[in-house]
């Protein structure tokens, strides 16, 4: 069966969404860093949801947008949940929350998205390194808002980072994000 334009379209921006996963700067299970590059750390917890669950809900899906700043462009797509990167010398921001809801109905499904600025900036230096950068928390207000701080729960991410990568070498070093300008 040939696809349609819709069809192609949803190929087009998965096959897009696949190219930017996370999997490109996620660290192996070695707990290694390809040479030259550091391992960045941290988490995202996202309190409350922006877009209103109903019983139609079929799916849904939470994401973050990782930035180089200095290439001004995005890198990758990853999950809302505690991260284990690796990445070369520059200037990043996790960029942009998005949250995704198809609504199905018998005959149709809608698909519904909201997407909030973050900013939360951190920079990977020179030498390679073991990063903390923090957590990212963002609270979900009335109408849509939300509200955002950097937390530094230090000893218990790198207590994380040690269970999940055990043969990990170097001492992680606290470098927390900063947001970036509104």
């Amino acid at each position: 069966m040939a696809a349609t334009g819709t069809g192609r379209a949803a190929l087009a921006l998965a096959a897009l969404l696949l190219g930017c996963a996370a999997g490109g700067i996620e660290l192996s299970a070695a707990g290694a860093a390809p040479p030259g590059e550091s391992i960045v750390f941290g988490s995202v917890e996202v309190e409350g949801e922006l877009l209103a669950k109903t019983p139609l809900i079929a799916s849904g899906s939470e994401s973050i947008s990782i930035w180089s700043l200095d290439r001004d462009e995005e890198i990758a797509v990853a999950e809302i949940e505690p991260f284990y990167w690796h990445l070369p010398p520059g200037r990043y921001a996790i960029m942009h929350y998005r949250e995704d809801r198809t609504v199905s109905l018998i005959v149709a499904s809608q698909h519904k998205s909201y997407e909030a600025k973050l900013g939360a900036a951190f920079t990977v230096p020179p030498e390679p390194s073991v990063l903390y950068i923090g957590t990212l928390r963002v609270q979900v207000l009335e109408d849509e808002k939300i509200s955002k701080s950097i937390v530094d729960d230090h000893d218990a991410a790198v207590a994380a980072f040690r269970a999940e990568y055990p043969g990990a070498t170097g001492e992680p070093r606290r470098q927390l994000m900063l947001f970036t300008e509104e």
